[in-house]
């Protein structure tokens, strides 16, 4: 008898899951890499809004350095600014410069029928014999499908500090 109700309870569980499942649509690879270009465009323009301590601005044709810890191909542009992600070439980036601000996209999370991304702040120096990573914090970004639309919409951010 007890099998039975944990069975018939099992039964409406996977159900419920599965109805949950497919009302929320998992993004394609090009949905994906929509939703981190909406999440690193909203940064960039809240970032732009905010001046550096030494009352500098990120200007619309500065050049966006990424830290991409999602491995998907992104474009070369947006919104005007060139997109170039760091890795082996930042002593290179850096002889030209002190320093420079890199943004780190960090994995989606789905949470309840919505993905979340975070991206990160870093002041990225020379040290005296290496490369510093410095955090400096951040933004999360929350999107949900809209089904009439039929497209993610950026629907809230959140300041992340450390």
């Amino acid at each position: 008898m007890i099998f039975l109700s944990l069975l018939k309870l099992m039964k409406t569980v996977i159900t419920l899951f599965i109805i949950a499942f497919a009302s929320s649509p998992l993004p394609s690879q090009n949905d994906t890499i929509n939703i981190y270009m909406m999440a690193l465009k909203s940064h960039i323009a809240n970032y732009s809004k905010s001046a550096g301590r030494d009352g500098s601005q990120f200007k619309p044709t500065d050049t966006v350095f990424i830290i991409n810890e999602v491995v998907a191909n992104f474009p070369n542009m947006l919104n005007g600014h060139p997109l170039i992600e760091i890795n082996d070439n930042v002593q290179d980036i850096l002889t030209n410069k002190s320093s420079f601000i890199a943004f780190k996209l960090f994995p989606m999370q789905v949470d309840q029928g919505s993905i979340d991304i975070q991206v990160g702040d870093f002041v990225v120096k020379k040290g005296d014999a290496d490369v510093k990573f410095l955090y400096a914090g951040g933004r999360a970004y929350s999107f949900l499908y809209n089904k009439k639309e039929k497209k993610y919409k950026l629907i809230v951010t959140k300041n992340i500090s450390f």
